[in-house]
């Protein structure tokens, strides 16, 4: 039996699932000045920041191991300084095995 190896690396990701689900979820939720409970990103960072962040700045090293048992998704902390609205410098990002983004949102550390 075959053991499957994601690499988050540009080359890897599903792009048009990452921009669909940035506009759909990740904008509604956690972008500046928006109603919905949750971190949010900072009040310069829009949709395209996002998405040009995560493209540029996702990485096999900053993948930290775990891996969620329900969906499969791998967990990645990734540096950005000043991307929180409350002074957090980096994100929390879920991706999927496929490529996809499962979740991103600003945290005040690893």
């Amino acid at each position: 039996m075959g053991i499957l190896v994601h690499n988050c690396g540009s080359e890897d990701l599903n792009y048009n699932q990452i921009r669909e689900r940035i506009d759909s979820h990740t904008w509604p939720t956690h972008g500046f000045g928006k109603e919905a409970e949750g971190t949010k990103f900072a009040e310069n960072i829009d949709q395209q920041d996002i998405f040009q962040g995560l493209v540029e700045k996702i990485s096999p090293d900053n993948e930290t191991g775990v891996i969620d048992d329900v969906t499969g998704n791998h967990e990645h902390i990734i540096p950005w300084p000043g991307v929180g609205a409350n002074g957090e410098n980096f994100v929390r990002v879920w991706m999927t095995p496929q490529g996809g983004l499962g979740g991103i949102w600003p945290i005040g550390g690893p």
